[in-house]
């Protein structure tokens, strides 16, 4: 018979929970620990894990006490597991002994990216960290996805589609290959500039002073037409800039809108 102690996965929460022995909840008492068991392990040394908790055999542990869930924290944070429970088995007078049941991340082996040229995908493995031997959490898929989504987005492709797909890799233990597919589309492209509320100068001088945003034009090769938002946020202070110098202190983009049309082009409407 074992005592659930503490779990971790996701989040933790404390329970007890026993059919004919039980733990005193009300009354704290100091236990010395007989032994430590680890169960769940595919590819870490029971040794490690505890090694890894801090406990050891001989030591004065305390329940119900805020060291079960230090040890669980302490586990936790390493990133290398995705489910810790802690039990407590052969409960005595004053001895105890610990089980310590893990589930343990999955292993990085390779990856593949499709969609996108070479030098692309190298920026992509450097900056998300995808190297051999991460652990791979649900967390951190999670992040890499959205981080390529907003680095392809912040280049002006604001239709990437990002789908990344977990392969068994039948010739080691709990290891992942990871394919991830890139369709960044195509870059979209601002068909039309507005100002509303402007009666004091024309449209041609306004557009001017948008440095980084420009309406597709034929003619102009020399600076594209793309939408990216840090060089659009910009492009706002900007125009208020020029407001000021001539002489409206106080003026301020009341709104913006940016309008995605059918044609995979923006129209962009300030009210100023």
């Amino acid at each position: 018979m074992r005592v659930l102690l503490l779990t971790f996965f996701t989040f933790f929460f404390f329970i007890f929970e026993a059919t004919s022995q039980t733990l005193p909840v009300q009354k704290r008492q100091a236990y010395i620990i007989d032994s430590i068991e680890v169960t769940g392990l595919k590819s870490f040394n029971p040794q490690t894990v505890i090694s890894y908790s801090g406990l050891r055999k001989g030591q004065t542990i305390q329940f119900p006490g805020d060291q079960v869930s230090s040890v669980i924290n302490k586990l936790w944070n390493l990133d290398l597991f995705s489910d810790i429970n802690f039990y407590a088995k052969n409960i005595a007078e004053k001895s105890i002994t610990l089980q310590i049941e893990i589930e343990e991340l999955p292993t990085l082996n390779e990856v593949k990216i499709n969609g996108v040229k070479k030098n692309k995908i190298q920026s992509i493995l450097k900056e998300t960290e995808l190297d051999k031997g991460k652990k791979l959490s649900e967390s951190f898929l999670t992040n890499t996805k959205n981080y390529i989504l907003n680095k392809f987005k912040n280049e002006g492709y604001l239709n990437t589609k990002i789908n990344i797909r977990n392969v068994e890799d039948s010739t080691q233990i709990n290891t992942l290959n990871l394919l991830i597919n890139i369709d960044k589309g195509e870059r979209v492209k601002i068909d039309e500039i507005s100002f509303i509320g402007n009666k004091k100068f024309k449209e041609k001088t306004l557009l001017s002073k948008l440095k980084n945003v420009k309406e597709k034009r034929f003619y102009r090769f020399w600076k594209k037409s793309k939408y990216i938002p840090e060089e659009y946020t910009e492009d706002k202070e900007n125009l208020i800039d020029f407001f000021k110098e001539k002489g409206y202190r106080d003026a301020r983009i009341i709104s913006d809108t940016v309008i995605i049309n059918k044609n995979n082009t923006l129209t962009i409407n300030f009210e100023v």
